[in-house]
């Protein structure tokens, strides 16, 4: 066995890596809870970016889906992070929900009430 292989958490077992997986997401997840805003945002979107690039690198060279396979997947996590960061629902009050019509109230609007 490669020497480095017996520090990767995956070859000790199916059990110990989902524990090891578990304590790094708990783990981040209370680091970024008590850093002030933009440094957790920096963090998170460092460890994001950093998990793209491997990820992208096993499907380029592992299996062999080349720089398309990294393209395609940078538009699906782009897609899922400006749905997430940007969704405007839990933005909407109550009292006036969003909708596409105009605000009949603006002075300079063209629809009349």
């Amino acid at each position: 066995m490669h020497p480095a292989g017996r520090l990767h958490s995956l070859s000790r077992g199916l059990p110990f890596y989902l524990f090891y997986s578990l304590v790094i997401v708990l783990f981040a997840f209370l680091f970024v809870s008590i850093l002030p805003r933009r440094i957790a945002l920096i963090a998170i979107f460092t460890a994001i970016l950093n998990h793209y690039f491997g990820a992208s690198t096993w499907l380029c060279y592992h299996w062999n889906f080349g720089p398309g396979g990294a393209f395609i997947y940078g538009i699906i996590l782009s897609v899922i992070l400006v749905l997430w960061v940007f969704s405007t629902a839990s933005k909407a009050s109550p009292e006036k929900p969003l909708s596409h019509e105009p605000d009949a109230s603006y002075e300079g609007s063209s629809v009349k009430p």
